[in-house]
């Protein structure tokens, strides 16, 4: 009995052990460096994660003309995967203007506009998404999220 007590235990320490190792192999990392769109000259950069735990992101942007209305991630042909910030809102982001440099973080949570999650990682591994950042000028900082 003491026997089958110590094995059980052995055997849920090395799964404690195994699963975290598993689980930050699987961690993925796409970055974007962003260039002047169009209508700007604004630069930065921005790193989505894809964990275990979900989708993460963080984003920023310095030489905007004035506060976004709006940072998306879009598909190649143009169309908007999902919004990092601004219109139309996304839950779980912070998106602010601090001393002229806009920073970006958050979450996706749930599905991403018109695919599903296997779709939109299938997307990035593929180098088939590039991020915007809109404001009423135009598009004044672009780049493609490329893995890493």
């Amino acid at each position: 009995m003491k026997k089958t007590r110590v094995t059980i235990l052995l055997v849920v320490i090395a799964l404690l052990l195994i699963v975290p190792a598993t689980a930050l192999a699987t961690k993925q990392i796409f970055k974007a460096a962003l260039t002047p769109g169009a209508d700007g000259n604004a630069s930065g950069s921005a790193v989505v994660a894809i964990t275990p735990n979900g989708v993460n992101y963080m984003m920023s942007v310095r030489d905007l003309t004035e506060q976004p209305w709006g940072a998306h991630i879009h598909k190649a042909d143009g169309s908007i995967v999902a919004t990092l910030c601004g219109e139309p809102a996304p839950a779980g982001s912070d998106c602010t203007m601090d001393n002229g440099i806009l920073k970006v973080f958050g979450s996706l949570t749930g599905p991403m506009i018109n695919m599903t999650q296997a779709e939109f990682l299938a997307g990035l591994q593929s180098g088939e998404f590039y991020i915007n950042v809109h404001t009423s000028a135009g598009v004044e900082a672009t780049g493609v999220l490329l893995p890493r």
